[in-house]
């Protein structure tokens, strides 16, 4: 045998290499170690041939990223071992196997594979022969993953195990025609399905005896699992464990067939540990399991926020199924339609727990005879619905319902419930609770039939409405013999029950058209004048919609909790001719199929942000609309996948014109899913992940089309072919495709053929580098194109503005205009441009700057409207604006322009000119243009000087005429008026405007007059004073005489405050004049009446050896206090005559200089008024005067 020798093989970069017809014969071992493949590297091997008994092992191959691999025709033999461990596959690497046929007895065994972001691997006619052993190990398949199988057949006794799969978000992978043959076991462990993942399988057929294993798989959120035509045959045996399905998934299975007519029974369905978790969805359709069949499941969770949908259900005879500990939680739908149950079948649900806020409907249930359905321990939780329609069980049927509940606010219907012959329903311990409806519409009981329910327990506020009640002679009579009553009385009973319907349905019609004319606007919700309503943001308080007035015609309900849209849910609705109803993010699970039904009249409908819905819903949704006239549609923000016409084929109909599908999942856009809507105009598919779009049909009435936001790497086509040119959309006018991939656009692109009536394209925002020569020339209709924020080195060729027609330029970009690739002579053959906006161009400022912006903008004749803000230009041309003759309106917001370049504008007819965020920092008289309506001057900083007293008041006359005023309008200079806002600016006339020197002579004249007067006034009214004053200053001349100690008529001059004689008669008196036996001169008692007060105390001072003077509070505030103090101070001087005492601390206000000056020169005493500290002070005071 012979033997290639381990190697280290390492592709280089942009390498291409090319095998064709090579055939590695049998008994050849191949050993490859450390192979790297390198970037933008192809590599394509055309017929490899494996032989018999080959052993290839390949360890540590790493494919990087930019890689192409293609491998057609490759045979592998049988008896040949494959191994590949470490495998890793880098990003945006392709890989492609057509035609791979792998024989019997062979072993492939894949160890730690790894598949990284943005990698597509394709593999075309798979063949996996009889008794081959496929191993996978530790599979991670990353993000933005592409897989395609198709025609995928797995032979007789194959073993597939695959270990630890991981399939990260964003990943796509779809099977088509997988087809596992007799004998084959798939086992997969621990199958991990991350977030926004999408699986399809096509056609997938499983053999008989053959066994699959899912161990504990969960799938993450926001993934979409589909599988369709799935045929499972005889003796095959599913065991899935562990299996959770977590939030905003989606998970739809079409035509479900195990044990079809063409394959009997004896299958085995085993499904433990199920947990459905929030805001998942699961569709069933066409479900039908044969005869002999068991399935069980347990410990089964369905969470909050979900819709299981299961149609066309059959459960044919002999089955066995067996539901153990079923836990269904609030805000979940489950609706069941066409449930047939046939003979011979056993059902049997334990501990079924219905929480809070759940719909479930079934609709068409018949149970055939000889059939056992025994549910214990149900409970219906608060704010339930349970609706039953065309409920048929058949003969000889046992029915077991023990220690049912039904709670609060629940909500149960049964309508057209026939019961056969020979049936058997037990109900035990029915205990149903305030505030629960419960309604039987046309109940037929028919022979031999048994009816028990004990332990019937009631509770206050319960309704019971009575329906049709139809009971047969033989129901009666069998009754009859079981209860003892007669048939007199019981026929009396019935006319009754028929009595007391009648009753009800003429008082609930004439209340109901009462109450309908008086009704006002609900507590929750806002009426406006225009008939519109509004009732928002209240989520769970508000899960009904209330009645509403009879002018209604427009409903806004949204951010509530509808949950579940059953088929009377706009009952209020019904008398109302509303056209419009919004119902985004409402939490709507689950819509039934005819709740549409009651509002004939709508014309709008918004469902957008309703996640749970989804397209999988959509069908159904619409029935109730069949009928309508629909114009608007509404269905963005739904986690909507793909596009399909089944989607909307019950508004065939309808004349549709608006269709928004913003913000899904949709990642191509094909024609036929919008081609039942004939008038359709206006189509957005906005923020998508749209990569193609591939029309294929005509429609003749779209004029809008937006595709922004969106992974488009091109232009789509809009012809049906090159060739015949006939265009799919030959009215269209608007085309958004902004926000998308492109990089260059060529000219020729946009062609008449294609586009022959379009007004208005926008090119924004994305990566372009080019713009082609002769972009538009060929859109004869053209009015408006934005291609803002393109490349910053953007490149446009000439002539690429080149339209007669074109009215509005949008060119705002962040390039330099006259220093990158952009032709100076743009604008020359756009010559009927009105409006052009170049926002953040730079116009780098050099010598020749103004002759260049001349010569730009000289052709534009007809422009009415210029936008340049964030350009940085300051500087124009004095003869610009003269020759744009019709220019209207000027924006130059942030362009760091000042007050010195506004006299550009004295030659421009402006109406409007922004000037915002610029160096403007004073305005007069000549800055403003003659014929400018309208200015802007916001954000400019100011000088609040003399300077701009004139704006102010200009201002003031003006302000209707000054755009944003008064916001932004804010001084900056000088200090004492910064960060003021200008409307409060103020400066005096005299601050900006010296007086007059003639008038400042007879000002002065005047003043003089006056103060002359005013002297003279002062004198005379202080003539006391003065004399007082001339006292002393004879005295300090003369000298005082001194007089003996026994010529003095008192021994102390009591200076006080008369607020303070309290002190003076209870403390000084009793101490001085009685205990001592001094003579005190007071005021009070010793002045001569009818002499001058100033005299009065001039004389006894002299008269007095020593002064005494009492300091408070009070004494400070006295005018004569302090003409004492004055007085006390001169004769101090001489005589050293002054005591102070300091009554109580003088305030720092009351503090004068002269009191202060005598405080610091003279020693005072302090009264502290305290037992131990008087005696201290009186011992002081007498020794002072001694």
């Amino acid at each position: 045998m012979q033997r290639l020798e381990p190697t280290i093989y390492r592709s280089v970069v942009n390498t291409s290499i090319q095998i064709e017809n090579l055939q590695i014969s049998s008994y050849t071992s191949i050993q490859i170690d450390n192979l790297q493949i390198s970037n933008y590297t192809s590599i394509q091997i055309d017929n490899l041939q494996i032989n018999n008994y080959t052993s290839i092992q390949i360890d540590n191959l790493q494919i990087s990223s930019y890689t192409s691999i293609q491998i057609d025709n490759l045979q592998i033999s049988s008896y040949t071992s494959i191994q590949i461990d470490n495998l890793q596959i880098n990003n945006y690497t392709s890989i492609q196997i057509g035609n791979l046929q792998i024989s019997g007895y062979t072993s492939i065994q894949i160890d730690k594979l790894q598949i990284s972001n943005y990698t597509s691997i394709q593999i075309d006619n798979l063949q996996i022969s009889g008794y081959t052993s496929i191993q996978i190990d530790n599979l991670q398949i990353s993000s933005y993953t592409s897989i395609q199988i198709d025609n995928l057949p797995i032979l007789v006794n194959t073993s597939i195990q695959i270990d630890n799969l991981q399939i990260s978000g964003y990943t796509s992978i779809q099977i088509d025609k997988l087809q596992i043959s007799n004998y084959t076991s798939i086992q997969i462990d621990n199958l991990q399905i991350n977030s926004y993942t999408s699986i399809q399988i096509d056609n997938l057929q499983i053999s008989s005896y053959t066994s699959i294993q899912i161990d504990n798989l969960p799938i993450l959120v926001n993934t979409s699992i589909q599988i369709d035509n799935l045929q499972i045959s005889n003796y095959t045996s599913i065991q899935i464990d562990n299996l959770q399905i977590n939030s905003y998934t989606s998970i739809q299975i079409d035509n479900l067939q195990i044990n079809n007519l063409q394959i009997s029974g004896y299958t085995s369905i085993q499904i433990d540990n199920l947990q459905i978790s929030n805001y998942t969805s699961i569709q069933i359709d066409n479900l039908q399991i044969s005869g002999y069949t068991s399935i069980q499941i347990d410990n089964l969770q369905i969470s909050n926020y979900t819709s299981i949908q299961i149609d066309n259900l059959q459960i044919s005879n002999y089955t066995s199924i067996q539901i153990d500990n079923l836990q269904i939680s609030g805000y979940t739908s489950i609706q069941i339609d066409n449930l047939q149950i046939n003979n011979y079948t056993s059902i049997q649900i334990d501990n079924l727990q219905i929480i809070i806020n759940t719909s479930i409907q079934i609709d068409n249930l018949q149970i055939s005879g000889y059939t056992s359905i025994q549910i214990d321990n149900l409970q219906i939780s608060n704010y339930t619905s349970i609706q039953i329609d065309n409920l048929q069980i058949s003969g000889y049927t046992s029915i077991q319902i023990d220690n049912l509940q039904i709670s609060n606010y629940t909500s149960i219907q049964i309508d057209n419930l026939q019961i056969s012959n020979y049936t058997s329903i037990q109900i035990d311990n029915l205990q149903i609770s305030g505030y629960t409806s419960i309604q039987i519409d046309n109940l037929q009981i028919n022979n031999y039939t048994s009816i028990q329910i004990d332990n019937l327990q009631i509770t206050q506020q319960s309704i019971r409405k009575p329906g049709n009640i139809n009971l047969h002679f033989r129901e009666i009579k069998h009754y009859t013999e079981k209860h003892n009553i007669n048939a007199y009385n019981m026929a009396t009973i019935g006319e009754r029950f028929i009595f007391l319907n009648v009753l009800w349905i003429v008082f609930v019609a004439g209340f109901s058209w009462t109450f309908i004319q008086n009704i006002k606007c609900p507590r929750l919700c806002k009426c406006y004048t225009n008939h519109t309503v509004i009732c928002t943001g209240h989520h769970r308080q508000l899960y009904y919609i209330p009645p509403l007035p009879l002018n209604t015609t427009s409903l806004l309900f949204n951010q509530n909790s509808l949950r579940n849209l059953g088929e009377d849910v706009f009952k209020n609705l019904s008398h109302l001719h509303l056209t419009r109803l919004v119902l985004r993010r409402d939490n709507i699970h689950s819509v039934d199929r005819r709740a549409f039904e009651s509002l004939p009249f709508l014309q709008g409908l918004d469902l957008s942000e309703n996640i749970a819905l989804r397209s999988i819903k959509l069908k159904n949704v619409f029935y109730g609309l069949r009928n309508n006239d629909l114009r608007e549609l509404y269905l963005d923000k739904m986690n909507v996948f793909n596009l399909h016409a089944d989607h909307f084929k019950y508004l065939n109909k309808t004349r549709l014109k608006l269709i928004s599908l913003d913000d899904n999942h949709l990642k191509i856009f094909f024609g036929f899913g919008l081609s039942l809507f004939t008038e359709l105009r206006e189509v957005s598919l906005g923020n998508n992940m749209i990569t193609t779009v591939n029309l294929n049909r005509t429609f003749y009435q779209l004029e809008t089309l937006v595709l922004k936001k969106n992974k488009l790497s091109s232009v789509p086509e809009f012809c049906e072919s090159y060739e015949h040119k006939k265009s799919f959309v030959p009215n269209l006018q608007t085309l958004d495709i902004s926000s998308n991939f492109l990089k260059a656009v060529k000219g020729g692109q946009f062609r008449v053929e294609c586009l022959p009536k379009l007004k208005r394209l926008v090119l924004s925002n994305n990566a372009i580098k080019t713009l082609g020569s002769n972009l538009i020339s060929h859109l004869p209709c053209l009015l408006y194109l934005s291609i803002e924020n393109l490349h910053d080195h953007l490149t446009v060729i000439d002539l690429a503005i080149n339209s007669t027609t074109l009215r509005h330029l949008t060119l705002a970009n962040n390039f330099n205009f006259f220093m990158d690739n952009i032709d100076s002579q743009l604008f020359w053959h756009s010559p009927n441009l009105e409006v052009l906006d170049m926002t953040n161009i730079n116009f780098a400022v050099t010598d020749g700057t103004k002759e260049k912006i001349f010569n730009l903008f000289k052709p534009l004749k007809n422009l009415k409207t210029l936008l340049l803000n964030r350009t940085s230009l300051s500087v124009f041309p004095s003869r610009l604006f003269s020759a744009m003759s019709s220019l209207t309106r000027l924006s130059l917001q942030n362009c760091k322009f000042s007050q010195t370049n506004m006299s550009v504008f004295t030659t421009a007819r402006l109406k409007t000119l922004i000037l915002d965020d610029n160096l403007i920092s004073t305005i007069n008289a000549t800055s403003l243009p003659p014929y400018v309506d309208k200015i802007g001057l916001q954000n400019n900083p100011f000088l609040c000087n003399c300077d701009l007293v004139w704006f102010r008041d200009w201002i003031a006359q003006n302000s209707h005429r000054l755009l944003g005023w008064p916001k932004g309008y804010i001084c900056k200079v000088p200090k004492e008026w910064e960060r003021q806002p200008l409307s409060r600016f103020n400066l005096d006339y005299s601050h900006c405007h010296p007086p007059n020197p003639y008038v400042i002579a007879p000002i002065g004249v005047g003043i003089g007059v006056l103060i002359i007067m005013s002297v003279t006034v002062i004198l005379y009214r202080k003539r006391w004073h003065l004399k007082y004053y001339l006292y002393l200053l004879r005295a300090q001349r003369r000298g005082y005489e001194s007089l003996g100690g026994e010529d003095f008529l008192y021994d102390v001059f009591v200076a006080y405050n008369s607020k303070d004689r309290m002190w003076i008669i209870s403390e000084m008196i009793p101490r001085l004049e009685i205990k001592e036996n001094m003579r005190l001169c007071l005021h009070e008692r010793d002045f001569e009446a009818g002499k001058l007060i100033v005299d009065n105390i001039t004389d006894n001072i002299h008269k007095s050896r020593k002064i005494l003077i009492v300091l408070s509070n009070n004494f400070v505030q006295s005018h004569w206090c302090r003409f004492e103090i004055m007085l006390a101070q001169s004769l101090n001087v001489e005589r050293d005559a002054v005591i102070i005492v300091v009554l109580e601390e003088i305030l720092t206000k009351n503090m004068t200089k002269s009191l202060h000056l005598l405080l610091t020169t003279t020693t005072y005493i302090e009264w502290i008024n305290e037992d131990s500290s008087k005696k201290l002070f009186w011992d002081r005071l007498v020794l002072a005067f001694r």
